[in-house]
């Protein structure tokens, strides 16, 4: 077996258990906030995204900070 065949042969066991794998429960959000449609503001994936958005702000607001400091 050649290296490409094996790297191949590994993609397709990873994408058969990626399949068989259940969607999360999200135990601790709201039947609510599960219930909204994606293009929601306050939807679940639109929360989550914003925290991620801010999360990465905060990162380089900081590390401006810290370079200015000096």
């Amino acid at each position: 077996m050649t290296v490409e065949e094996k790297r191949e042969k590994v993609n397709k066991r990873m994408a058969a258990l990626r399949a068989k794998r259940k969607p999360p429960k999200l135990a601790n959000v709201h039947h609510t906030v599960k219930a909204l449609p994606d293009d929601d503001t306050l939807s679940y994936v639109n929360v989550k995204n914003w925290i991620k958005t801010q999360e990465g702000i905060v990162k380089s607001a900081r590390l401006t900070e810290r370079s200015r400091s000096n």
